[in-house]
């Protein structure tokens, strides 16, 4: 009569565990369901505002969207101007602004202008003003030794200084596959400026 009771008392908590095992998997699928919807929501709501912002900006510019014979088009194109400067960001890492640059040079505002008419910094045009990639300071604050050398060795060749950003960062074959940038930290100025002054030269012919 025990072995009875025992045997049913072992399918009782059989049953309860089989009936847990259930609730524990229906919950957790409730849980992948429910996060599932807060991050499909999460995405079209961040779409619905990137769309209401353009819409915004085409009615601040004085525009329709019915003016655009091929909205297609024009939202990839849109998507591309975008992704270009993110792209663009991840290339050339962090950049400060006149204020910034003002900051780490100590010196005004107007001191930092004078130094991107003379070629002695590297300045990117950006809204408002400029944007200077941090990669061209040293821990101390100041222009590494050579950056004013290679500006001015692309100065009457290239049409954008973003040339001069993205040749600084990337490997360069007459230096054994280093980025110009390394050599510039590392006080090689002179192999760098080399190499920029025979690049710039192969951009004019």
């Amino acid at each position: 009569m025990t072995g009875c009771v025992e045997s049913g008392n072992r399918g009782d908590a059989s049953s309860r565990t089989s009936v847990d095992a259930r609730a524990a998997e229906e919950c957790a699928g409730s849980s992948l369901d429910s996060l599932d919807t807060l991050t499909s929501l999460t995405h079209t709501d961040r779409m619905t505002r990137a769309a209401d912002a353009f819409d915004e900006t085409l009615h601040e510019l004085g525009l329709d969207r019915a003016e655009f014979q091929d909205e297609e088009q024009f939202g990839r194109r849109a998507a591309l101007l975008a992704a270009s400067e993110l792209l663009w960001g991840r290339e050339l890492g962090p950049v400060v602004n006149t204020s910034q640059v003002g900051e780490l040079l100590r010196c005004s505002r107007q001191a930092v202008n004078e130094r991107v008419h003379r070629g002695t910094i590297l300045a990117l045009p950006a809204p408002g003003g400029y944007a200077f990639p941090l990669f061209q300071f040293t821990g101390g604050g100041q222009p590494v030794p050579g950056i004013s050398r290679v500006v001015k060795a692309f100065a009457d060749v290239v049409e954008t200084p973003h040339t001069i950003a993205a040749w600084l960062v990337a490997p360069e074959g007459e230096l054994d596959g280093k980025a110009p940038i390394e050599l510039l930290r590392r006080g090689q100025a002179d192999q760098a400026v080399t190499a920029a002054e025979r690049y710039a030269e192969r951009l004019r012919q």
